[in-house]
């Protein structure tokens, strides 16, 4: 143990405070070594709680980010007051004494791996977001084969997932294609550059919690190849569903020493898919970007690259890691201008900021337009979309649906919206979708997506007795929300819709007023029917 006697200050040799001490006191040598408060020290260290691991976090003054550092591991540290970059081995705080994971089989990925000589040199670099985007790119163009857009998703997402600390809301890139489509290469590229992956083929629940553990939002990347069974794995899609925003965190009930306890984990993060078909839950589906996979021939193969290429993917994952200490200083441009709204403005406003003041920040807008597009797109041509658009077609004067009227005419060769073929029992086996469609799943998605009051009424039927029939009342309000939702154009101008909407707000709708809720609509519609030239 060394210390000043003078400026009442002590520490060891790789103790942040001694180069505080130089810093402040440059002319100062008054150095002692005392063996007393070495052993006093050293009674206070063992008087501490059991050292608890940190893979990266906050602590005082400090940001922490676990490394090897001359093989051994140790912490990489950035001074959040001062800005410098240094290394300890451990970080007492509150008490605590905190220690970086010890031994390599701690850590789902390849260690960061440090000289003491590149630490020393660390405060002379300052990175760049655009040197970074530039130089993951050029990595890129060289290991996948892809359309422009689909490139600089994958880009901005390699430096996106070293963001997590100062985002909220994220999206999950899923890549989709045949055996031989490389969209395995997206993976193992992620697995090279993304901060701190979990990569494998089959990852369990139980190592997706313990991987993202219960102290720190954002430890790393979930990548998961081989995903085409993604869909039938409901806790796991749980997990993903909770994680694309921050502060989400889901209960386990744990069991130790025949007690229960329940622990709380954190889902967010990053989470990256590839696979040969895309799953089916509707929540997962719309935190999902879909990208669809070409055959090609990349000039390096990413599986398998060579010693040259590893020290060069090397390199540039710790200059990535060293970015994120010091951009824990300026942060993200806090805000930024966009057009986008609810929830295309959640999965990719944090991305649009991440490229800001960059030469990428044009890209990345065509790259949220198209699969902004395609979202919707995808929304428009959903079995719920198209169960709807029956819907509006089939309401009466009164905004009311006659279940069992409607279900005729499901059947029926009017309609030209949603076929199939009858199967018996009430159902229909659905042409385009691969689904059974049932008046009993129909009645549910009235109540439950449409917003359909249930209520009965009493009519005389052919067979001269009275039967109780199910109808389903529907508001204009909600109407228009799901008209807009679905992109469904209101067959008529005298559709009771406009008429419900007209005696809400005390007006007729009118389709040269741009404030009308309808203007939109009714302008396509006239158009559509040559009502305008």
């Amino acid at each position: 143990m060394t210390f000043c006697p003078t400026h009442k200050m002590q520490w060891t040799d790789d103790d942040m405070i001694h180069k505080q001490h130089q810093k402040e006191f440059p002319s100062c040598n008054d150095y002692k070594n005392d063996d007393k408060l070495q052993k006093l020290q050293s009674k206070n260290s063992n008087s501490l709680s059991k050292s608890e691991l940190k893979i990266k976090g906050k602590l005082g003054n400090l940001f922490v980010e676990s490394v090897w550092i001359d093989e051994k591991p140790a912490f990489l540290c950035i001074n959040l007051d001062s800005g410098e970059i240094l290394s300890q081995s451990n970080v007492i705080h509150d008490g605590i004494k905190y220690i970086p994971p010890q031994r390599e089989s701690d850590i789902p990925y390849e260690k960061y791996s440090f000289s003491s000589k590149e630490v020393k040199q660390l405060n002379n670099q300052k990175i760049s977001k655009q040197e970074l985007l530039d130089e993951i790119k050029i990595l890129a163009n060289h290991y996948i084969v892809n359309f422009p857009i689909a490139q600089t998703l994958t880009t901005v997402d390699v430096l996106l997932s070293h963001c997590m600390d100062w985002i909220d809301l994220i999206h999950y890139p899923f890549y989709v294609g045949d055996t031989g489509s490389g969209k395995s290469a997206n993976a193992h590229f992620f697995k090279w550059l993304s901060y701190r992956p979990l990569y494998s083929e089959d990852i369990t629940t139980a190592n997706i919690y313990q991987y993202l553990g219960e102290t720190d939002e954002g430890q790393g990347t979930i990548i998961e190849d081989e995903a085409q069974d993604l869909g039938e794995q409901r806790e796991k899609i749980k997990i993903y569903k909770n994680g694309y925003s921050r502060g989400s965190k889901i209960p386990r009930i744990t069991n130790s020493d025949s007690t229960r306890n329940q622990k709380f984990y954190y889902t967010f993060g990053l989470k990256v898919f590839c696979g040969e078909k895309i799953p089916n839950d509707k929540g997962l589906l719309e935190r999902l970007v879909i990208i669809k996979m070409i055959e090609g021939r990349p000039k390096g193969n990413i599986k398998k690259p060579t010693s040259d290429e590893k020290i060069q993917l090397r390199q540039l994952r710790k200059r990535l890691l060293v970015w994120k200490l010091q951009t824990q200083i300026i942060g993200l441009p806090e805000q930024i201008k966009t057009d986008l709204v609810n929830r295309d403005e959640e999965l990719w406003y944090d991305f649009l900021r991440i490229a800001s003041d960059t030469t990428f920040y044009e890209p990345a807008q065509k790259v949220v337009n198209y699969f902004v597009k395609q979202r919707h797109e995808n929304i428009e041509n959903s079995l719920e979309a198209k169960l709807f658009r029956c819907i509006v077609y089939n309401l009466d004067e009164n905004m009311e649906l006659n279940i069992m009227k409607f279900w005729e005419w499901l059947l029926s060769d009017q309609n030209t919206i949603l076929t199939g073929n009858d199967n018996g029992r009430q159902s229909i086996i659905l042409d385009e979708f691969q689904d059974t469609l049932s008046i009993h799943t129909t009645s549910g998605l009235i109540r439950d997506k449409f917003h359909g009051m249930r209520f009965p009424k009493t009519s005389k039927g052919n067979d001269g007795k009275y039967h109780e029939i199910t109808f389903y009342k529907f508001e204009a309000v909600n109407c228009k929300k799901l008209v807009d939702k679905y992109g469904i154009e209101i067959p008529s101008l005298d559709h009771p819709i406009y008429k419900g909407l007209e005696g809400l707000e005390g007006r007729r709708s009118d389709p040269s007023d741009p404030s009308d809720p309808f203007c939109e609509h009714v302008l396509m519609y006239r158009r559509r029917n040559n009502h305008e030239n």
